[in-house]
């Protein structure tokens, strides 16, 4: 009998199979900052939390934009930002752009 999915491989099924490899390496980015957080997808992102608490969960990976992948701060007003890459999305909500990797080429050749 197979083994149920991690969140991780629910998760990338369903996204585009081009921003899988940023999906996850933002995912082991996000564990290994702190590999106690509890992973689950939850509003089509695949989200963060401590101890469960997805009322306030900590970040979130989504990959559904239009333009990209995202890596969402739910309290993300409460980060240090020198290299301000965080624009706001709410009174508290702060997301991190990564565009894809489509967007990243034609921003270097300049197409």
């Amino acid at each position: 009998m197979r083994e149920p999915a991690s969140p991780l491989e629910t998760y990338l099924a369903s996204v585009n199979p081009d921003r899988a490899p940023l999906v996850t390496a933002l995912h082991a980015a996000v564990l290994g900052a702190h590999p106690d957080l509890e992973v689950a997808v939850k509003y089509r992102m695949l989200m963060f939390a401590l101890r469960g608490d997805w009322r306030h969960w900590v970040c979130a990976i989504d990959a559904h934009p239009k333009k990209g992948v995202a890596l969402r701060f739910l309290f993300g007003v409460l980060l240090a930002d020198p290299r301000r890459v965080l624009r706001p999305g709410s009174s508290v909500l702060m997301t991190w752009d990564f565009g894809t990797a489509a967007n990243r080429a034609t921003k270097k050749t300049g197409a």
